[in-house]
């Protein structure tokens, strides 16, 4: 083999060393050392998702209380309406009363 082919090797094979050194410096720096790329992106996922999480906590708590209240004014509204059904009970006695009564000084009348 002549003196210039295998020189011409020799560089070569030197320059295929070179970009073999120059890939894997560049990954070494840039991804290896770098353990913060991406971390903003990640950082403001997070923070959507709290925010996200904060509005779901709020909206099922005020459904929490919207049940309560709606519960409180249920049992009122029972309680209403039993106080009614007793007072159309009374007043449909007072009503029988009213008509015997009536039926009493009728049949007196028609005796007189």
């Amino acid at each position: 083999m002549s003196e210039d082919k295998k020189i011409s090797i020799l560089f070569f094979l030197l320059n295929v060393l070179i970009t073999i050194q120059c890939i894997c410096w560049y990954l070494h720096c840039c991804l290896v050392f770098n353990p913060g790329a991406g971390a903003g992106e990640v950082r403001e996922q997070l923070n959507q998702a709290a925010g996200a999480q904060h509005q779901v906590t709020t909206g099922i708590d005020n459904a929490q209380n919207t049940a309560k209240d709606l519960t409180g004014e249920i049992n009122m509204a029972g309680t209403t309406v039993g106080r009614l059904e007793g007072e159309v009970q009374s007043s449909g006695d007072l009503i029988a009363d009213c008509q015997r009564i009536l039926a009493e000084v009728r049949s007196r009348g028609a005796k007189n």
